[in-house]
């Protein structure tokens, strides 16, 4: 029978050398296997042919998961011999897997993908000779832990009102003390919950109203006659450092656009009044906010006012009713770090329609991760979906929660980084059922963005129809 290692393009030569001391990192198991037809001959001349093709299974495997290939640098496309390992030798390469997927068992094609015949001629397979590949996930690490701190953080919050305020004269910071409480009295009464959770989470978010020059008015209370003075003008200061804005419009026109550059992440709380966000400056500085890398995570509320989204997407809210069901499986963002009990939040029977086609349409941009009536009740969207920003949509209202499970919501929310790359393959030919198979199994790992440590199992079917 012909060998698997006949190669008339120097194959066999690297064959040879990865027979004679190739390191396949990440291997945990081998377990060589063979198939036959029934009645398969047991001659010894039958042995020793099943023997050569469990050799030529192993060592194709060994070529196939524990080398880099050759040609990859050009594309898919271009690659002159399959290998899955990545460049740098300490783990399979996630692109080189991704290029196997959908790829023709068939044809070459000009599909940015490696295409079985190329494969085949690469590995300098004789005429008749032919294998089957699948690589199945089996497990994975998780993330390597949750790093909140150090995330600047803006949180607009649900305010009635923001008129003038007078404090009492004091020291500086009883000044600016004392502007915060008064302050505070028009905010709803449960944006406080939200607002305590987020600071509890590390993140770098100092929970006071950021007072500038233009908004709010604070006057400090001088003596008979001397006229209240501003705030700012009193105590010398060109602003007063606040992460929490109040969703009042006039103040938000005034103050966010210029201070978004100083955040990673923006939160718009629960229950805020969308219409606030809807000037020029506001809604275009998120925008390019986002593309620029920002996190914008959005929180239920009454409010439908989303045109704010434009610049981003385009979205509205539904109406919904029934069951509020997750992804099948349950997405990580919904039990990594923390387990939710989101089965049991309120959605207040509102939910997202992300616009599915034509302008603005960026529905498949997202992992839809909790829905309801068809919409959404959670949605992230992927990696590169919009620059090199994301965005969380959420019908959910974190100050409706319990302290300790808006805290694992919110912790979940920040640190999912979209759904990780499905390693599935299932490339090359039918295996037959008329012909002696052999195979070999390996186990490897593969470095998920979003899953970390991956590890995945290849399978490889090797038979000869000559």
């Amino acid at each position: 029978m012909p060998s698997l290692r006949r190669d008339s393009s120097g194959a066999a030569q690297v064959l040879a050398l990865l027979t004679a001391g190739l390191l396949f990192i990440g291997i945990i198991s081998v377990l060589l296997f063979q198939a036959a037809q029934p009645g398969k001959d047991s001659s010894l001349g039958a042995a020793n042919d099943a023997a050569g093709r469990d050799r030529d299974a192993d060592t194709l495997a060994q070529l196939l998961a524990g080398s880099a290939g050759a040609g990859w640098a050009g594309g898919a496309d271009s690659a002159q011999r399959l290998g899955l390992l990545a460049a740098n030798g300490s783990a399979l390469d996630p692109a080189r897997i991704a290029a196997l997927q959908g790829a023709s068992n068939t044809a070459s094609l000009a599909n940015g993908k490696l295409d079985y015949p190329d494969a085949r001629t690469g590995l300098g397979l004789a005429p008749g000779q032919d294998f089957h590949l699948r690589i199945t996930q089996t497990a994975t690490s998780g993330s390597s832990g949750v790093i909140l701190n150090g995330v600047r953080t803006a949180y607009i919050g649900d305010w009635t009102s923001l008129a003038s305020v007078t404090v009492p004269l004091g020291t500086s910071q009883q000044i600016q003390d004392a502007a915060q409480t008064k302050l505070n009295l028009t905010m709803f009464a449960t944006t406080a919950t939200e607002r305590d959770m987020l600071k509890g989470l590390g993140l770098t978010f100092n929970n006071r109203v950021y007072l500038g020059p233009l908004a709010p008015t604070v006057l400090v209370d001088l003596p008979t006659p001397i006229p209240d003075a501003p705030i700012l003008t009193y105590l010398n200061l060109p602003l007063i450092q606040g992460d929490v804005y109040p969703d009042i419009k006039s103040y938000i026109d005034a103050n966010l656009p210029g201070r978004l550059a100083n955040y990673d992440l923006l939160v718009i709380g629960s229950g805020i009044d969308q219409s606030t966000l809807t000037a020029s400056a506001v809604k275009n500085g998120i925008g390019n906010w986002v593309l620029a890398g920002g996190r914008l995570m959005v929180l239920g509320s009454d409010s439908s006012n989303y045109q704010w989204l434009q610049p981003i997407f385009q979205s509205s809210v539904a109406s919904v009713s029934g069951a509020v069901t997750a992804a099948s499986p349950i997405p990580a963002a919904l039990t990594t770090p923390f387990n939710l009990a989101w089965a049991t939040y309120n959605t207040h029977n509102l939910a997202w329609d992300i616009k599915k086609t034509g302008g603005g349409a960026h529905y498949n941009d997202f992992d839809h991760l909790v829905t309801q009536g068809g919409y959404d009740v959670l949605a992230i969207s992927h990696k590169g979906g919009f620059g090199n920003g994301y965005v969380v949509l959420s019908s959910f209202r974190p100050r409706e929660l319990s302290s300790t499970e808006a805290s694992h919501l919110m912790t979940n929310l920040i640190q999912y980084k979209g759904a990780p790359q499905n390693y599935t393959v299932d490339y090359g030919p039918a295996i037959p059922t008329d012909l002696p198979v052999s195979g070999a199994q390996r186990t490897a790992i593969v470095w998920d963005p979003i899953a970390g440590r991956t590890t995945l199992r290849l399978d490889l079917f090797v038979w000869d129809a000559t």
